[in-house]
């Protein structure tokens, strides 16, 4: 990235009666004005005696083609090269601005920057065809209403190919042309009405620019380009990536002597200003596609000869048709339904995996939306068999039944029996397939709720249970729990921590069921609150504005408003910790449970000597078969 100073230029319209308080140095490139501070209708006093302005050259009574040699010329041929450039004129009314940029369009001989640079522009494309030049244009005039004063921005958009059309490189730039609305002060111009208006728009445009330029000068960190359209243009050409050239033009009489030091000052300033401009290089869309489908094809050809020295010459490497994908399709099908093995599908190339992919999906996704419909038809759910997780432990703070369904099976009001277990032949065969799955549910001696395919979730399976522990009667078993409980050490401490949890358990339902009338009671309070403000929000026009039984009347509203809030806020937060500690109390009464009946068992297994298994004791009783899911809506 090369920093780059931007090129300022003075033209110094001729005169007949040119000011002796300006002196010309060609040699040094630079201009001095000598001013006399009483003489009437000189510039301001705070100007100095002696000001001394450097250029980078001075031109003065040159014709336009000199101006475009030494002014444009490098920053034309610089955006042939690739990079973004930029022309101003800047000045007084009537200084040359137009002239310079346009020039005049009776003589050809006087045409002005704009017509030699698209002159040579389009002499470059048509010398260099095998580049491949592309020119675009663009013309912008910033102007209020129908003013005599404006900002004119013509554009031309260059792209250009590398000298070779192989290569894939393209630069891309383009070249401002812009020519700036006068600089004079409102008293020199005597308008009034809506032309002093567009005036001052005018003014206030540069007075942007000029501030744009003042900020980039200071090295501010914010540089205010947004202010107005003009300095939004002007942004690459004034700080970013862009090759800048000011042309000033200026009278050079004693009347205009003001506004001439005034664009001088703006020129300085501008001088000292750094852009970064570098080439614009984009990648070749068309030469890019091309390498593309050359390279494919080539592949393609590869591919064949590899194919057909391995004896496969006939697989092809295009697109897949809609006959292939049908009959890919009903070989899944038919795989599915076991009625063909896995050699039926045939594996050839890598288009032919991903699209079994979404074939096997796609009935993946078919005989999902079957099964459900079926499992709806016949009275279960779709979670009935498809979703094989426990029932998730939550509380109703509404419901009073939350707490009479602790244990199955409780006892006496102190805990709860081991219960009965399944059979041996009490689980049924898993379908192997979904194909089969659809015919176990369609076979017609199949209901609802017996030992069938719908049952194998709703419970763990069960195993053969040792014989000297169920052969015995119910209420055996139950006062063999019961004697553990009480007459143990083991047996009376973990069916106290058991009774413990369980009674904190009920003391947190119960205030949450509280936490969740005093929320919902607030959220109508809040409700009703709204609903009366909204009314009174509609009367108010009828009302006068100084009745101050309404005002009170409203402030007390938004009282009991702000408290309803602040109640109903306090309340959804504290239940939603007494929600956490519910999950967590409910879990350790579970893991209570399960500790109390694997001691029961120990327990009994000494006491009867039995040396079984002891997983297959425990399996069929659970703790998803002891606590029973509470469930319900939350608040």
């Amino acid at each position: 990235m090369g920093h780059c100073r931007v090129k300022v230029h003075l033209r110094l319209r001729p005169s007949c009666r040119p000011s002796t308080a300006i002196h010309v140095d060609h040699a040094a490139h630079t201009i001095r004005i000598d001013v006399l501070k009483q003489h009437g209708g000189g510039p301001p006093k705070p100007y100095n005696d002696q000001m001394v302005f450097p250029f980078d050259s001075i031109i003065q009574s040159s014709c336009q083609e000199a101006v475009f040699e030494q002014c444009a010329r490098q920053v034309v041929e610089d955006v042939l090269g690739g990079y973004n450039g930029t022309i101003l004129t800047y000045g007084q009314t009537g200084s040359g601005k137009t002239f310079t940029m346009t020039g005049d369009t009776k003589a050809y001989a006087h045409r002005g920057i704009v017509p030699r640079a698209v002159e040579r522009i389009f002499a470059e494309k048509v010398a260099k065809p095998e580049a491949g030049i592309t020119v675009h244009v663009s013309y912008l005039e910033v102007y209020n209403e129908m003013s005599s004063r404006s900002h004119c921005v013509f554009t031309m958009f260059v792209e250009r190919h590398s000298g070779l059309r192989t290569l894939q490189e393209v630069t891309s730039s383009k070249l401002n042309l812009v020519d700036l609305a006068g600089s004079e002060r409102l008293k020199r111009t005597e308008v009034g009405g809506t032309t002093k208006k567009e005036a001052m728009l005018i003014n206030k445009s540069l007075s942007f620019l000029e501030q744009a330029v003042f900020a980039l000068r200071q090295g501010l960190g914010h540089v205010p380009f947004r202010q107005s359209r003009l300095t939004t243009l002007l942004k690459d050409a004034l700080g970013g990536n862009c090759k800048t050239v000011l042309i000033v033009c200026a009278w050079a009489e004693d009347f205009f002597l003001d506004e001439t030091i005034s664009a001088l000052r703006f020129a300085q300033r501008v001088k000292y200003l750094k852009t970064s401009a570098v080439i614009n290089k984009k990648a070749d869309a068309a030469n890019t596609q091309r390498r593309y489908v050359r390279e494919i094809s080539e592949l393609k050809q590869e591919l064949a000869l590899r194919d057909a020295l391995t004896g496969r010459p006939s697989i092809s490497y295009d697109e897949l048709t809609e006959e292939t994908r049908s009959a890919l399709r009903e070989r899944i099908q038919a795989f599915l339904a076991e009625e063909a093995g896995i050699d039926s599908i045939p594996i050839e190339n890598f288009k032919q995996v991903k699209e079994l992919f979404c074939l096997f999906k796609e009935a993946q996704v078919s005989l999902r939306g079957e099964l459900e419909k079926l499992l709806r038809d016949y009275g279960g759910g779709p979670d009935t068999f498809l979703n094989h997780s426990q029932h998730d432990v939550d509380i109703n703070p509404g419901s009073e039944e939350a707490d009479d369904e602790e244990c199955v099976g409780e006892l006496d009001k102190e805990g709860f029996h081991v219960g009965p277990v399944a059979p041996d032949n009490a689980r049924p065969d898993l379908p192997t397939s979904p194909h089969a799955m659809l015919r176990a549910i369609r076979s017609p001696g199949l209901k609802y709720g017996e030992d069938t395919l719908l049952d194998y979730n709703k419970a763990p399976p069960a195993v053969a249970p040792p014989p000297n522990l169920w052969e015995l009667d119910e209420d055996t078993r139950n006062e063999a729990f019961s004697e553990f409980k009480h007459t143990t050490d083991e047996g009376r401490t973990q069916d106290h921590e058991l009774r413990t949890k369980t009674a904190e358990l009920r003391l947190r339902k119960q205030t949450a069921r509280e936490l969740c009338t005093t929320v919902n009671d607030a959220k109508l309070e809040i409700a009703n609150i709204k609903k009366v403000l909204d009314e009174q929000s509609k009367q108010s026009a009828r009302v006068e504005f100084n009745n101050q039984g309404f005002d009170e009347q409203k402030y007390h509203l938004m009282q009991r408003f702000r408290e309803a809030r602040s109640a109903y806020q306090r309340g959804a937060q504290e239940f939603k910790e007494v929600k956490t500690d519910l999950e967590l109390l409910q879990q350790e009464v579970r893991d209570c449970k399960q500790k109390l009946l694997e001691s029961f068992f120990r327990w009994f297994e000494v006491k009867t000597q039995y040396k079984g298994d002891l997983q297959r004791l425990m399996t069929p009783l659970s703790p998803a078969r002891i606590a029973s899911p509470i469930g319900g809506p939350k608040p």
